[in-house]
């Protein structure tokens, strides 16, 4: 670790470079699909800026305010470049990606014409489609295939087709289309075993935006989903994406007023404001609001859309603030308005000492508008997630989604805020970046860069130490005189160096193997100590007792301090014993080299030198790494890698967010 790196070294990827081409696969080529790639084939012909994405647009603060560090983030971690990308989809509708925009009327004539070659080049693979989950739709560019698992092989032959006649390096898939039918998970969700038997017997509780995921994760190809659809939350998707070493995220893109309620619900908490209701309804013209017309493919958006205000204002901790809320979200299908939703919020809340008071928000959008750069987004980390060896739910781009999954079952984090720091701080730790918490509590103490360089320092002590303990144990051996003791001390001493290095650098990789490593080292120390105690008693001149004693200590002390020193910094369980040992063994080694020093011989004296030099360094290593763990530990590393709230280890108080406080270099 160099001088100006930071704590975070042991969190960055080793990610692979984003060559050669990006594939990107989208079911569904309707209003949003052609909007997104209409825009970004205009961004990459000089025609428009990809606005609304973060991954283009945003830049990322590095390190503290003053070091003035602010790339953009697609400059600051590798992600593929818009030339780099490829298009690719399939729709029961459109033919091509030209005339679905034209269909689907969210861009302009003139915004069309100069890149309609390009889009009508994008021609749409036929469809796996069934009418009972999207009602309102007719399918006419379909799959003639009856058997669910021929579908799935289908869309993999034309997954490896699209992947080889474009020259694909890696490709990704995000679902597009329309919001099907509501449903539960059913038995043949459970397992990817009985997944693929429901494939088999054409289980009517399989979809085909399950088929879809299926074939994405089955071709290691990553999958998110933009619709509410149960796909990829379901058990045996998480299975197989695990299995298959693949990002999955969902689910479903966070565009109008969801996107609003999740800028306004975190104001009101934050400020401890009161709601009593929130009155929502939308009103939209395209082929989203002709399906969700439909009552079962409403209820699944319903039950999307719901669930974010509960989990921003926690009712279960401020019942006297949201306790009780009237939460009504409608839907309304109305042609004239088309891709240009409207969404109107009457939102009562109320304030010191209970008076109301009223907001109201009419937000005239553009869904299509907002969900294309989510699109590419998605797109573009989901890729760097999979070269980043990240596998299983993405959690940290939860900042897209209104429904967002979450690896452990735990409830999804809905504030836009929050969701912001953590994907960011995601892309820092990859990048080998510390977090940015924002916080201002360790300004008037040692900042943590430079507790990082007190530590540094330590462990540089504790490797010179071991270099003292192989040295010695050399000269024990090569300047001995034959005596059987010399040579076990002295090759006893060379194990324990060997361990203790082992261990130290075990702290950086692995709990696990610094357990294992270090108490070798303790044992064989203690063997020593025994194996020299029976030396003493036989041997009657002072003089080698007492330098038979001094190497005893010194064994002793070596071993106990790299057990204590593992010990503080939590490789290994707490056990405050282990300090006193090692400092009683310490403080022993000290008086003996002084008596040495006065009454040995030469050999003695070099002895002495080396375990007094060895007792300051454990000395210093065992106090020092005691204090600066105190320092890290109240100061630093507790505050929540989420929202930056100083509240110790485990869940956040304030955002609710797990973490454990965690101790590197």
């Amino acid at each position: 670790m160099t001088e100006s790196s930071t704590t975070y070294d042991s969190t960055a990827r080793e990610i692979a470079p984003a060559t050669g081409k990006l594939g990107i696969l989208m079911p569904g080529m309707g209003a949003v699909a052609s909007t997104f790639m209409a825009g970004v084939i205009a961004a990459r012909n000089g025609l428009g800026a990809p606005i609304g994405s973060v991954a283009q647009m945003a830049h990322i603060r590095l390190g503290n305010k003053a070091e003035n560090r602010n790339p953009l983030i697609k400059d600051f971690v590798p992600l593929a470049g818009l030339d780099d990308i490829v298009f690719g989809g399939w729709d029961p509708i459109s033919p091509n990606a030209f005339e679905a925009a034209k269909t689907a009327g969210v861009l302009e004539g003139a915004d069309l014409s100069s890149i309609s070659g390009e889009l009508e080049g994008i021609v749409a693979m036929d469809a796996v489609f069934e009418p009972r989950w999207v009602s309102r739709l007719d399918g006419t560019r379909i799959k003639e295939l009856t058997s669910k698992m021929e579908q799935a092989e289908a869309l993999m032959n034309d997954i490896e087709r699209f992947r080889e006649q474009n020259g694909c390096d890696r490709v990704v898939m995000v679902w597009c289309g329309s919001t099907e039918a509501y449903q539960e998970p059913s038995e043949v969700h459970a397992t990817l075993a009985d997944f693929e038997a429901g494939l088999k017997a054409d289980d009517d509780n399989i979809s085909p935006s399950q088929i879809y995921a299926y074939a994405a994760l089955m071709s290691d190809v990553p999958f998110a989903n933009g619709a509410p659809n149960l796909s990829v939350d379901l058990e045996c998707m998480q299975e197989l994406a695990i299995q298959r070493g693949l990002p999955i995220v969902g689910k479903d893109f966070k565009t109008g007023q969801t996107l609003m309620k999740t800028l306004i619900a975190p104001g009101l908490k934050a400020r401890m404001l009161g709601l009593r209701g929130w009155y929502s309804t939308n009103i939209l013209g395209n082929r989203d609001g002709e399906v969700l017309d439909d009552p079962e493919n409403f209820k699944t958006k319903e039950s999307s859309k719901l669930g974010v205000l509960d989990t921003i204002l926690q009712p279960e901790t401020y019942p006297d603030l949201y306790g009780n809320i009237d939460h009504v979200v409608r839907i309304n299908y109305y042609p004239p308005r088309g891709d240009n939703k409207e969404g109107w919020d009457a939102i009562d809340i109320f304030g010191w000492l209970g008076y109301p008071m009223q907001i109201k928000v009419d937000f005239l959008c553009r869904d299509s508008i907002l969900a294309a750069p989510i699109v590419l987004d998605l797109a573009l980390f989901m890729d760097l997630a999979h070269r980043a060896g990240s596998s299983g739910v993405q959690e940290w781009l939860s900042f897209y989604l209104k429904a967002p999954q979450t690896a452990d079952g735990a409830e999804p984090e809905h504030d836009l805020f929050i969701q912001q720091t953590k994907l960011k701080n995601t892309l820092r730790e990859w990048m080998g970046e510390q977090p940015v918490t924002h916080s201002e509590a360790g300004s008037q103490h040692m900042s943590q860069f430079d507790i990082t360089r007190v530590v540094a320092q330590l462990r540089r002590a504790v490797v010179a130490l071991i270099v003292i303990n192989a040295l010695v144990g050399i000269v024990a051996i090569l300047g001995g005189t034959g005596d059987l003791e010399w040579e076990i001390l002295g090759t006893t001493m060379l194990i324990t160096a060997g361990a203790s290095t082992a261990a130290v650098n075990g702290t950086a990789v692995d709990r696990g193997v610094a357990r294992l490593l270090c108490w070798p080292s303790i044992v064989l120390s203690w063997f020593a100590y025994a194996w020299m105690i029976v030396w003493i008693w036989r041997d009657a001149e002072p003089v080698a007792a007492i330098q038979d004693a001094t190497f005893i200590a010194l064994t002793l002390g070596v071993g106990g301090t790299f057990a204590a020193l593992l010990l503080q910094v939590k490789v290994l369980p707490s056990f405050e014993p282990a300090r006193f040992v090692a400092i009683a063994a310490d403080v022993w080694l000290v008086v003996m080299t002084l008596i040495a020093i006065l009454s040995g011989p030469s050999i003695a004296e070099l002895f002495a030198v080396a375990s007094i030099v060895a007792a300051a360094a454990s000395l210093i290593v065992i106090v020092g790494t005691r204090n600066v763990k105190a320092d890290v530990v109240d100061r630093v590393v507790a505050f929540c890698p989420a929202c930056g709230a100083n509240n110790g280890d485990g869940a956040c108080s304030e955002c609710g967010a797990n973490f454990a406080v965690t101790f590197t270099d």
